[in-house]
């Protein structure tokens, strides 16, 4: 029987696979908006004379952190990033704080080449590029409840709900690893 595995590995590398310089560059971009973030509430607290802080941290969501985003003939990679921050450091509604971090974004985004604005959308503030790939930041806030306990909460419709932001990816990487 003929092995093919040589080829297939080949082809995988070469037109599935994202690839080391592709990978980079995408992460590059989540840097960069993740930096628009911090600066753009700077810049929006000076205008509204407040200090408004940003994000304690962020996490890879989706297939960027899992490592199956592939490469397409449309560009059009989709990059998730939960940005988390702490419970005061937020409007008390879950819509307003993905629109000041949406506000946040347009303040340093002005005269930049993107498609579009930033958008506050259900469950997250997307960025779009004109070269087709966005990159959406899931909003979350973190807590103690009255146990003492740490609770992260995510933006996502109108109401802060309970969510791990690390939960899908932890069980797709414990799936890859159990069954590999």
């Amino acid at each position: 029987m003929f092995d093919a595995s040589a080829e297939l590995n080949s082809f995988y590398e070469n037109h599935v696979r994202l690839g080391t310089k592709l990978r980079n560059d995408l992460a590059g971009y989540r840097d960069l908006n993740l930096q628009r973030i911090t600066d753009g509430l700077k810049l929006l607290g000076e205008k509204n004379g407040v200090v408004y802080k940003s994000y304690s941290e962020y996490k890879n969501q989706g297939s960027y952190a899992m490592h199956t985003l592939n490469q397409c003939d449309h560009t059009d990679y989709d990059i998730d990033v939960a940005v988390i921050f702490e419970k005061d450091d937020l409007p008390a509604g879950a819509a307003n704080a993905r629109m000041r971090v949406r506000d946040a974004l347009q303040e340093k985004m002005k005269g930049t080449n993107f498609s579009k604005d930033p958008d506050a959308r259900k469950n997250a503030v997307t960025v779009w590029y004109s070269d087709g790939y966005h990159i959406d930041f899931a909003v979350y806030r973190r807590r103690t409840d009255w146990l003492g306990n740490t609770v992260v909460e995510h933006a996502g419709g109108d109401e802060w709900t309970a969510r791990d932001p690390m939960a899908y990816t932890n069980w797709f990487t414990d799936q890859v690893d159990s069954k590999s």
